[in-house]
């Protein structure tokens, strides 16, 4: 990646079933390994029915409706599939926003936007970059309930998650990055230790993670 190593000796495998949430603090390698399993990375080849990639970050820049931008999910079908865009924002939170223009809606909305328009694609796999960036408490709860849901019918979601009280309430696996390399991977609560320790925090209750006394003197 411009000519800089970001990965060391990293493999990652998923299947149907999982919701695997990627944590780590910035510049660990988070987001090239997501873009490494969406075939996005030179010489990777991409799937776009089998596999929606939702980047971090994700806007659109048209003055689109909220419905023809998750109708774009359909593109890779080459269809419209109004049934299969329809569930896509109703179970994202915007079908009431569905004739609005993406450019008039809060950031929080736009995001789930872009979220229905990668579940309208009705993949197998969803690869999400900070899918609850932006979005309030409340919101960010709603959207990682739906992507556990999507898991247990039998998707497989991976995502890039910050706020590492949410992967451990949501995920099924927390794989923990450090440096461009995989320092943990297993049951979110099993690892969570190795999650405070790359962030230089420790673990307080109800699995959020604190700074150490020191800082706080």
């Amino acid at each position: 990646m411009g000519g800089r190593q970001v990965l060391h000796g990293v493999s990652l495998a998923a299947g149907p079933g999982a919701f695997v949430a990627i944590c780590g603090p910035n510049g660990a390698g988070k987001t090239t390994l997501l873009r490494g399993l969406a075939g996005l990375l030179p010489g990777g080849r991409t799937a776009p029915r089998r596999v929606a990639y939702v980047e971090q970050g994700a806007r659109c820049a048209w003055g689109m409706t909220v419905r023809q931008v998750a109708t774009l999910g359909r593109l890779p079908h080459g269809d419209r599939n109004d049934a299969a865009v329809e569930r896509a924002m109703e179970a994202c939170g915007v079908a009431t926003l569905a004739d609005r223009r993406i450019d008039r809606i809060s950031g929080g909305q736009a995001r789930r936007a872009m979220l229905a328009r990668a579940l309208a694609t009705e993949a197998e796999v969803l690869l999400l970059d900070e899918p609850v960036a932006d979005l309030d408490p409340r919101a960010a709860h709603e959207v990682m309930a739906l992507l556990a849901a999507q898991a247990r019918r039998g998707g497989c979601v991976v995502a890039v998650v910050h706020q590492v009280e949410l992967a451990v309430r949501y995920a099924s696996r927390m794989v923990v990055m450090a440096d461009g390399r995989i320092v943990a991977d297993g049951v979110p609560s099993d690892v969570l230790g190795a999650a405070a320790g790359c962030f230089g925090m420790i673990v307080g209750q109800g699995a959020r993670l604190l700074p150490p006394s020191d800082l706080n003197r």
